[in-house]
């Protein structure tokens, strides 16, 4: 079934297969959830596992961010991702550079998790922020849902790759 969201995903598509038939942007966009399917259980289980798996990236890839996260209440689950995770930035780019991120992230031959790497990328790129305003959960999700088209997309396909 439908859940909100999915509608984010499929406009993408529509628009870029315009010419082609209702069929074939249907199959794209089964294509699409087949790859994103977890992002929509009902349990949220596959957006829990990939919020862990970005705490984890953080650990290992920015331990000072990852010290920080841990010392705020409520930072360690790291929900202020979750949009850019259950959507791959769809919000947060230009319609022009969604598309050439989504391209990246669908391209991509050595890693099928790019769009992890990206928000490390766009996390580390506002480190020093988060940091020096010791940013609360609450804080961060402002902050995160106030990015959208501000964040550098050529830098963060640099920085995650």
């Amino acid at each position: 079934g439908y859940c909100q969201g999915m509608s984010d995903l499929l406009a993408p598509l529509l628009y870029v297969m315009e010419k082609e038939a209702e069929a074939d942007c249907f199959w794209c966009f089964v294509g699409l959830m087949d790859k994103m399917e977890r992002n929509f259980d009902q349990d949220q289980s596959g957006m829990h596992n990939q919020l862990l798996a970005l705490r984890k990236l953080v650990q290992l890839l920015d331990p000072q961010l990852y010290v920080h996260f841990e010392n705020q209440q409520q930072c360690q689950n790291y929900l202020f991702c979750y949009r850019w995770l259950l959507l791959h930035f769809k919000r947060e780019f230009s319609f022009d550079d969604c598309l050439r991120l989504w391209e990246a992230l669908w391209t991509c031959s050595f890693c099928d998790q790019l769009h992890m790497y990206v928000c490390v990328a766009v996390l580390q790129q506002f480190r020093r922020k988060i940091i020096e305003a010791d940013m609360t959960f609450d804080d961060l999700i402002q902050f995160t849902n106030g990015l959208s088209h501000r964040i550098p997309l050529e830098e963060s396909l640099r920085n995650a790759e």
